[in-house]
């Protein structure tokens, strides 16, 4: 994964993967603010409007 190139709606896996050192695992709650926003994401994965992921 290479960060910051992908769409800046994404800003929460972005602060949240970034933080991890190698080897670790997380469950990541990104809230809607800064995962997809208020328009969603209706390509793979359908992500409606306002949804936490």
């Amino acid at each position: 994964m290479i960060l910051g190139k992908e769409k800046e709606e994404m800003t929460g896996l972005t602060i949240g993967v970034s933080s991890m050192k190698s080897g670790e695992r997380a469950l990541l709650h990104v809230g809607w603010e800064i995962g997809y926003g208020k328009e969603g994401s209706f390509s793979f994965p359908n992500v409606p409007p306002v949804a936490d992921i």
